[in-house]
């Protein structure tokens, strides 16, 4: 969780401000090939073959794109700790959404725990002078929240499918899709870019979209769920930390505070009476950060 905090360093790095499809496609691209090595070294791309369940990954591969592709804009928009804080706003809207899609009952927890979100949210968003001074500021709070309501939708479409599928299987066709849609407005020719900013793109797409989901889905079977969630949230406090050393971007009492009410919120969900009794609610998804595979 520590390594996803430097997805944002690495999305600064490529220098493609303004230029957020390239990422997007070049992610995808890196991260496909990758997991196309694994299933062949794995000898498992007989997991390719699906039957059925074809809307399901495409909203997958859909979902993904757009939580990339608006995360990376916040990312570039706003403070880093800003930008990744809101986008964690994600686990409470999973809650929220859940008794709309899996019939599930609306827990009062659920709602405190919103309230505290939006407090978050309006404390980042609107006391932070960075944020709050320019339509830069609103625009970037608009794609982070944006990251955070597609990164819900893809954590709830990935759990449904796991039921039938392979979590390579996800990987494989939310790429290809992914590709897809971001290839006509990314260009078809590649990036004029240096050695550094190409090796920042080469770990966004290897590590942060294929090695660290890997990983998280070997650490996911061995530590409790409910443990896994609280460790999540090393994420944002990571980044806020890399944003500050490698960035020069030092945090204000609201980064803090709102951070605080985020966590807090999570907290709240992670502790329900449905965890306790064993029910996971996925923090993390497909990319990171939150990008982070259920």
């Amino acid at each position: 969780m520590t390594a996803y905090g430097f997805h944002g360093v690495f999305v600064r790095w490529t220098g493609l401000e303004g230029r957020e499809t390239v990422i997007v496609l070049w992610r995808g691209l890196i991260g496909f090939a990758l997991i196309v090595l694994i299933a062949v070294a794995a000898r498992k791309t007989g997991e390719f073959r699906i039957k059925g369940k074809y809307f399901f990954l495409f909203l997958c591969g859909a979902s993904i794109t757009i939580q990339t592709y608006s995360g990376v804009r916040a990312i570039n928009m706003l403070p880093l700790s800003d930008a990744v804080f809101i986008i964690y706003l994600a686990p409470v809207l999973i809650a929220l959404f859940a008794p709309l899609v899996l019939k599930e009952k609306l827990e009062g927890r659920t709602v405190v725990a919103l309230g505290f979100a939006i407090a978050g949210l309006a404390a980042i968003s609107f006391i932070g002078n960075d944020v709050s001074n320019g339509s830069d500021g609103l625009k970037g709070v608009g794609f982070a929240v944006l990251s955070a309501v597609s990164y819900a939708v893809l954590v709830l479409t990935v759990k449904y499918l796991r039921d039938s599928m392979s979590s390579l299987a996800i990987f494989f066709y939310q790429s290809i899709v992914m590709i897809a849609l971001i290839l006509p407005f990314a260009g078809w020719r590649p990036p004029t870019l240096d050695a550094g900013q190409w090796g920042s793109l080469f770990i966004i797409g290897a590590v942060h979209s294929a090695i660290l989901p890997m990983v998280y889905l070997v650490v996911i079977k061995r530590v409790k769920a409910q443990h896994m969630g609280v460790l999540s949230y090393v994420d944002p406090l990571s980044s806020t930390l890399f944003a500050w050393l490698l960035l020069g971007e030092v945090p204000g009492w609201e980064n803090f505070a709102g951070g605080a009410l985020i966590i807090a919120a999570g907290m709240i969900i992670l502790f329900s009476s449905e965890v306790r009794k064993g029910e996971q609610l996925p923090l993390d998804a497909v990319s990171v950060s939150p990008a982070k595979l259920e």
